[in-house]
């Protein structure tokens, strides 16, 4: 909407508006203020409560066999479930944190959803990708967090080693290819799906939050 559209609007809706409380009776503009003070502490309650929401966005880029950038992705993530339990439990429960944590790729062959339900042992709408060199699943190697978000320096390295197509990416405490050990903190999907070729690389930097960045 333009500046003289917007004025023209604004100019309207004040109109109406004079002209509705000029209207009312004395009885129903009395009505209207006590029916405010009914809801303003509601509105107050939801406008300073701090709504705990953990998600993020994760950031990667595509090399090829080069070192020529092919892509760069960044799109968003959700917390699982036992993610969130995880930190309930730590935070609450005297439960012992869990220290270090792996990246993990997800195939797009046989994908179907990812689900806050997933865990490592069951995630049945999606498989892992083991087509790199790595013999392990990357280290994320985070910081320290700062301003409700938390990063990695230096990024999570993958040597891809074979052609095929990814879906997107995972974070887990278990560092084995494949294995369906451990606590699945997050996952995401590229917002379309990635090309590999053998010899490409793909670095993953960024950090699971509160309301900030993966």
């Amino acid at each position: 909407m333009d500046g003289m559209k917007f004025r023209q609007s604004f100019g309207h809706n004040v109109e109406r508006n004079r002209k509705l409380e000029e209207s009312l009776t004395f009885e129903e503009k009395l009505m209207l203020l006590d029916q405010a003070e009914i809801v303003k502490p509601f509105i107050e309650k939801f406008s300073l409560e701090d709504l705990m929401n953990p998600k993020g966005r994760f950031k990667v880029q595509h090399l090829d066999k080069d070192g020529n950038l092919k892509g760069e992705y960044e799109f968003p993530n959700g917390i699982t479930n036992v993610g969130k339990n995880k930190i309930l439990d730590v935070m609450f429960n005297g439960t012992t944190p869990l220290t270090t944590w792996y990246i993990g790729l997800i195939d797009n062959a046989g994908f179907s959803a990812l689900a806050a339900a997933d865990t490592m042992a069951s995630h049945t709408g999606w498989a892992e990708s083991t087509a790199y060199t790595e013999s392990t699943r990357v280290a994320w190697g985070q910081g320290s967090a700062a301003s409700q978000s938390i990063t990695n320096a230096t990024p999570a390295q993958f040597d891809i080693n074979a052609t095929g197509t990814m879906y997107g990416i995972f974070l887990t405490s278990d560092n084995t290819k494949g294995g369906t050990s451990g606590t699945l903190w997050t996952s995401g999907a590229f917002s379309s799906t990635v090309s590999v070729s053998n010899g490409d690389q793909l670095n993953k930097l960024g950090s699971p939050g509160c309301e900030a960045w993966m």
